[in-house]
């Protein structure tokens, strides 16, 4: 789940959602250690790894309990005001052997629907 475009530490968030994130920046850092680059916009991503035998359904309803449930997310939104809501899924190619169909269950695009999120799909 990423969180973008906000007007808090990047700390702030990760501790109102209570989980480490993955990568996180602050509006006016650096890009990297050491580069003159500056990021436009702050960010908080929040990632897991799971079974590349998963179901996609299972995954996004099990990601977000691990968030602490869509109530805790809709909150953290509240108090965040992120401009831009993300949950991505980073599958397998259609020449993997892993591939699968995989479906996103209703109450799963209900919570996407009130929290305004977007689901992306990025292939390897």
């Amino acid at each position: 789940m990423t969180f973008r475009e906000f007007n808090m530490p990047a700390e702030e968030v990760a501790r109102l959602a209570g989980v480490t994130p993955e990568l996180s920046g602050n509006q006016g850092e650096p890009k990297r250690p050491g580069s003159k680059t500056l990021l436009n916009k702050s960010y908080v991503i929040f990632s897991k790894n799971l079974p590349e035998d998963s179901d996609m359904a299972e995954d996004l309803s099990f990601f977000l309990s691990e968030l602490g449930g869509v109530e805790k997310i809709m909150h953290m939104k509240e108090v965040v005001s992120p401009k831009f809501i993300e949950f991505n899924f980073y599958l397998p190619s259609r020449t993997s052997e892993t591939i699968q169909d995989g479906y996103l269950s209703y109450e799963n695009i209900e919570a996407m629907y009130n929290l305004k999120a977007t689901i992306g799909f990025n292939y390897f």
